[in-house]
């Protein structure tokens, strides 16, 4: 008998937690890091002009789990002066930018962690 309400209570906790989850999401919260919601909307770089961009990079970011996430390490890094991120992959867990030669390293590593992620490598090619 007291197996059985053991039982119960456990699937009856796994139910509540799988619901909360749903709710969460049904609400725009993916619960990961991000948490932006969805709402976020994606910001563009003040300088458009790919001439001025003379240098790529392809950051390894951990911790992205949602299409929010993406977004928000999008920009967060199109806010620094001298970045503009091309494309920010979720599975690869990476991001593609386009960087003026002004641009170090730590401006990337630190504008990613204020995000809440984390940089796992940065590799600068010349255009």
């Amino acid at each position: 008998m007291i197996v059985n309400s053991v039982v119960i209570a456990i699937i009856a906790l796994f139910a509540f937690l799988g619901m909360r989850s749903v709710a969460k999401r049904l609400h725009g919260d993916c619960g990961c890091s991000g948490g932006g919601g969805a709402a976020e909307i994606k910001l563009e770089p003040m300088d458009k002009d790919k001439s001025h961009y003379l240098y790529t990079a392809n950051v390894g970011v951990e911790g992205m789990k949602c299409k929010d996430c993406a977004i928000k390490v999008s920009n967060v890094l199109n806010s620094v002066d001298g970045i503009w991120t091309t494309k920010v992959n979720i599975g690869k867990k990476s991001a593609a930018l386009l960087l003026k030669n002004s641009v170090t390293d730590e401006q990337i590593r630190s504008a990613v962690a204020n995000a809440g992620y984390a940089v796992t490598g940065i590799r600068k090619r010349t255009i």
